[in-house]
């Protein structure tokens, strides 16, 4: 897990059965778990910049859609900004023609769409085009908050791989150990880089897939 950012390369097919809610902010916690606490169109984790920066967004918006407004399969969890810069926005038909819409995980292979490269959002068709240019995807804040996040993934990923090397060398140096000292040795070392391993994965969780 280079890149905590990506799409997927499948649809996502629902999970959660939650009840009928009248009111569909009633829905967020439900929707959380169908996505994996992150933002549909952006890719954000709510681990990293906090649940409370996350809502309910419709994809079919209110105004054109009032009778989904608490229609589960309408409702998608995304960022307060993804969600804001989406507003009500509906292809017209002359913009479906030109592919111009702004794709969901349920209803498309995001992949084909948008794909990371690095923290820049990049697009493989008329539509990931528009969902960058309507979301401002790559608005500077937002690249660099990615880049940002992508540098400590890739620190606790070599904190791992060394700690990991020195839990090796530290069993090999326990195994042939002929002295009290050296055994005492080759445990704290071993101690250390464990300690060490558990809390680089632990935190490299933060980044992962619910």
């Amino acid at each position: 897990m280079a890149n905590p950012f990506h799409y997927s390369k499948t649809k996502h097919i629902r999970t959660e059965s939650p009840p009928a809610y009248s009111r569909y902010r009633k829905f967020k916690p439900h929707l959380r778990i169908e996505f994996s606490g992150r933002c549909v169109y952006c890719r954000a984790l709510d681990r990293i910049k906090g649940p409370e920066t996350f809502g309910v967004d419709h994809y079919r918006p209110q105004n054109h859609f009032p009778l989904l407004s608490a229609e589960y399969l309408n409702l998608y969890y995304a960022c307060n900004l993804c969600n804001s810069r989406k507003s009500d926005f509906w292809p017209s038909s002359q913009l479906l023609k030109l592919g111009r819409f702004i794709p969901n995980p349920c209803d498309h292979v995001m992949f084909e769409h948008l794909r990371y490269k690095h923290g820049t959002v990049t697009s493989t068709s008329n539509a990931g085009e528009w969902t960058i240019e309507h979301l401002d995807l790559n608005d500077p804040e937002a690249v660099h908050w990615r880049e940002t996040v992508i540098g400590v993934v890739d620190l606790l990923l070599a904190q791992i791989q060394k700690a990991t090397s020195i839990v090796a060398d530290a069993d090999k140096r326990l195994a042939s150990a002929s002295t009290p000292a050296e055994k005492a040795n080759a445990e704290s070392l071993l101690d250390q880089a464990q300690q060490q391993l558990t809390k680089s994965s632990a935190l490299l969780q933060n980044f992962a897939d619910a």
